[in-house]
């Protein structure tokens, strides 16, 4: 008996927000595993939730389908409904809950960035509604790096760590298994001879490897970037 043939397929990743460049190999409609890119700058850019993202698509409790609760709230007995159903259902007491209520009787929390779900449709969705009752990590995360960078030098400039001689980590522990890329980069940079510090409160493992660890206190980080930069200045260092 013939059995299927596997393709390999060239993708992005989706497990973070990272997006490493990986394969997909491919049998019978399914994805069967996942490696590393060919391509030599992003050879290694793997990390574990990509390996283990086939066992993810092929779990047998993997929601595909939307469910309607039939039971009693934690009851856990669901049933499988149309999409139109679903969305008819939803529409229906979203509208009820407006009409009654206004439009900023209830929130929306989510993360696109990170989980690649709805692609900003839900700020859309809660814009066209009239209420600013959004919010997702991006508050909390990258969205406050990315206003600065546009104030300051530009859109979320990635660091040349192939030409650096020091690395400064503050508060940002890249992993083997987190933020891989740039784990490999600093690890590369430091093998080159790049010093590396890192600003943190606790000994994380880049703590453990750099060449100068500063164990701030917390909310000083601000001071301590004013005082580099006084020390730049005072000595004409700037380029």
């Amino acid at each position: 008996m013939a059995t299927a043939k596997e393709s390999v397929k060239k993708v992005i990743c989706a497990s973070c927000d990272v997006s490493c460049s990986v394969k997909a190999h491919v049998k019978d409609g399914r994805v069967v595993k996942v490696s590393q890119s060919d391509n030599p700058l992003f050879k290694g850019h793997i990390c574990m939730k990509g390996v283990y993202a086939p066992k993810g698509f092929a779990h047998p409790n993997r929601i595909r389908y939307p469910l309607k609760r039939v039971g009693e709230r934690g009851s856990g007995k669901w049933e499988r409904v149309s999409w139109e159903e679903a969305m008819e259902d939803i529409s229906s007491r979203l509208t009820s809950i407006v009409d009654k209520y206004g439009p900023e009787a209830f929130a929306v929390s989510t993360s696109m960035w990170n989980t690649s779900t709805d692609m900003g449709l839900g700020r859309r969705f809660m814009n066209l509604l009239g209420s600013p009752n959004w919010i997702s990590g991006v508050a909390l995360c990258m969205g406050n790096t990315a206003a600065i960078n546009r104030m300051v030098y530009g859109w979320y400039p990635f660091p040349d760590f192939q030409l650096t001689n020091c690395i400064v980590l503050m508060g940002h522990n890249p992993r083997r298994h987190s933020w891989v890329p740039v784990y490999q980069y600093i690890r590369a940079a430091q093998q080159r001879g790049a010093k590396l510090i890192v600003l943190d409160p606790r000994r994380s493992e880049n703590a453990e490897k750099a060449d100068l660890w500063l164990p701030l206190k917390v909310g000083t980080d601000t001071v301590m970037m004013m005082g580099w930069l006084n020390i730049i200045i005072e000595n004409e260092w700037y380029d």
